[in-house]
């Protein structure tokens, strides 16, 4: 799978999804956050061209992608869940 088809694919996944909860438990997973931030560094260094998924290596896409398929497969209530017990591990 090309670059671009795992960023659309991941982009479909999350970002286009309709369940807020879905999407609150992809991006509080904690490996998610890592890459996240730093794809966000790579992208504010180049100025915000793009979007920060355009600065990911393959790997870093390959493993968001894995994770983004795995967290659509739940239920709304079993990622709301999710999210809540992390809101409340972190305190």
């Amino acid at each position: 799978m090309s670059e671009k088809q795992m960023k659309d694919e991941l982009i479909s996944l999350i970002d286009l999804n309709k369940e807020t909860w879905i999407k609150a438990a992809f991006f509080s997973d904690e490996t998610v956050e890592k890459i996240m931030e730093i794809l966000y560094s790579r992208w504010e260094a180049n100025n915000e061209e793009g979007i920060p998924l355009d600065y990911a290596y393959k790997e870093e896409l390959e493993i968001l992608l894995n994770i983004a398929r795995k967290y659509v497969k739940l239920s709304p209530d079993e990622a709301r869940s999710i999210v809540i017990k992390r809101i409340y591990s972190e305190e």
